[in-house]
């Protein structure tokens, strides 16, 4: 009664729920609030937002990957008084205080599916320090820092990586391409390249960091035009190939 916070075993029973999830979709989520009808109706109506929201939160901070939108609302007293009055009033109703979790429907993203004996796809009894793995369908709008939307997906993806695998810590490394270029301008490009580069690796670093993941697990450096994975650059392709993020495992 009155509470809004989690328990230990309702994050695992929640927990053990979400991970059935992780299969390469990610998902529209509707979280209803209830109260029983002790405490004024305003007060339970806020009450029962509040058990909505920290639903929502946890989903949020443990399952980015998993939503495409999530939503809550308040119904607040399920019960009426007079249903009740057989009830101990003091108590209330237990079964009017929950939450209901309603998966709307799936979307397939382009994200890779957790598996907990595994990071960023590959087997974790595999991966070693100096290993570096591509951050693939990761991509930024042209000529900025600015990530694309459905890129945020492989990022939220290398999150969860980082919480199931808190002993990990990585470096992220951008890369660009269009190093060929001469022209009498060619060294102030060049110096642009290298910052943009640094720069995009620094907001992968932030993006981590905001999410919940220590600076101290991070470090970030940008290559520029250094380490091109195609060399040279003939089609279009080849630029896209060498426009990069790379995560380079430095601790285990």
């Amino acid at each position: 009664m009155d509470v809004h916070t989690l328990t230990k075993e309702q994050k695992q029973l929640l927990s053990k729920t979400l991970d059935t999830l992780n299969n390469g979709n990610n998902y529209y989520f509707n979280i209803t609030g209830y109260t029983d009808y002790v405490a004024s109706e305003d007060y339970n109506m806020k009450l029962a937002k509040k058990r909505a929201d920290i639903i929502k939160d946890f989903i949020k901070q443990n399952y980015p990957q998993l939503i495409n939108s999530i939503n809550t609302s308040a119904h607040g007293e399920l019960v009426s008084k007079e249903t009740l009055v057989q009830h101990n009033a003091k108590k209330g109703d237990l079964e009017s205080r929950r939450v209901d979790v309603v998966i709307m429907f799936a979307e397939k993203t382009g994200y890779i599916p957790l598996n907990p004996n595994e990071f960023m796809g590959k087997p974790f009894t595999n991966v070693k320090p100096g290993d570096s793995i591509e951050l693939k369908n990761l991509h930024f709008v042209l000529n900025t820092t600015n990530l694309e939307e459905e890129s945020q997906k492989i990022l939220d993806t290398l999150v969860q990586e980082l919480k199931n695998h808190k002993s990990v810590q990585i470096r992220i490394e951008g890369h660009v391409c269009c190093g060929d270029v001469y022209t009498y301008y060619r060294e102030t490009f060049k110096q642009k390249q290298m910052k943009l580069s640094k720069d995009r690796a620094n907001a992968v670093f932030n993006y981590l960091v905001v999410r919940g993941i220590r600076e101290s697990r991070l470090s970030y450096i940008g290559y520029g035009f250094k380490k091109p994975k195609v060399y040279p650059e003939k089609t279009e392709e080849d630029k896209a190939a060498n426009r990069r993020v790379m995560v380079k495992i430095t601790y285990l």
